[in-house]
């Protein structure tokens, strides 16, 4: 009796032990683009920006709804070429005075090809058909279209956390901005959405933004700080990202300096989602 009970006792340690290990394996995570396969993702974007000029506050109100598409152009190793497009969408602003839409329709198929490491570090990205006019003052658009979530370049656990800073420039009214994003990402479980078995990372971080620009006559100089937070779901066996979903608040200042100088203080309230459409 005291045999058996010593070989159970094995035998459950022996169990225990490998459920141990198995709930502490980790997850190399990469990104999977599949040559001549297109992605498409939906981005939806509402939210409230909040200026002071004159002695007078305006809010403006923004929503934007954008359908994406990225195909693989080529597989190169450990990278992709991969050509990133906006299919089809609209950009409605609502002001005191009146309601703004513009239509995105006429970029359809406008393409930028980015050259993509398989942990998401985008290392070239170049025009390959020219938007139409006016659109390069979208810029901000653009810029968040190309870029994905790096994930860490060793194995993470549940639990645990990795970092990553980037700067992104948008060149928009005659200057440049710079943005510099600090985020911590942590990997906080599993979940069955949308079709795929995916990881949840959840993230927050900082920003800060600086640059110049210029319109009617007026120098502008921007400078700003903002926080993010947010989820984002990764399908770690098709290597894709299917979910993500973002707050952002921001606040800048824009002095004008030209005919009048003035110091715009500027408050950015944005909510963000984005989905992925197919398999």
């Amino acid at each position: 009796m005291k045999k058996n009970f010593t070989g159970l006792f094995t035998i459950l340690f022996v169990f225990s032990f490998s459920c141990i290990i198995s709930a502490q394996s980790g997850y190399n995570l990469k990104y999977n683009f599949e040559k001549g396969k297109s992605y498409k993702y939906s981005s939806i974007t509402d939210g409230t920006i909040t200026q002071s000029m004159m002695g007078q506050e305006m809010k403006i109100g923004l929503e934007s709804k954008i359908f994406l598409k990225m195909e693989t152009e080529d597989v190169m190793g450990d990278q992709f070429s991969l050509l990133v497009s906006i299919d089809s969408g609209k950009v409605r602003t609502s002001m005191p005075m009146k309601d703004t839409t513009i239509s995105l329709n006429e970029n359809e198929g406008k393409r930028t090809r980015i050259i993509v490491e398989k942990n998401g570090k985008v290392t070239k990205k170049e025009i390959v058909d020219t938007v139409m006019a006016g659109m390069e003052e979208m810029g901000s658009f653009g810029n968040e279209i190309t870029k994905l979530v790096v994930l860490p370049d060793k194995e993470i656990k549940p639990g645990e956390t990795w970092n990553n800073t980037s700067v992104d420039s948008v060149v928009m009214m005659g200057g440049k901005i710079l943005t510099t994003s600090n985020l911590d990402y942590t990997l906080a479980g599993k979940i069955d959405t949308l079709g795929y078995s995916c990881l949840v990372i959840n993230f927050t971080g900082k920003t800060s933004s600086e640059g110049s620009a210029k319109i009617m006559g007026m120098d502008l100089f921007i400078e700003g700080n903002g926080k993010n937070s947010g989820k984002l779901y990764f399908a770690p066996a098709k290597g894709l990202i299917v979910f993500v979903d973002v707050i952002l608040d921001n606040e800048m200042t824009m002095a004008a300096t030209g005919e009048q100088n003035m110091i715009i203080p500027i408050s950015q309230s944005m909510k963000s989602k984005q989905t992925i459409l197919d398999k």
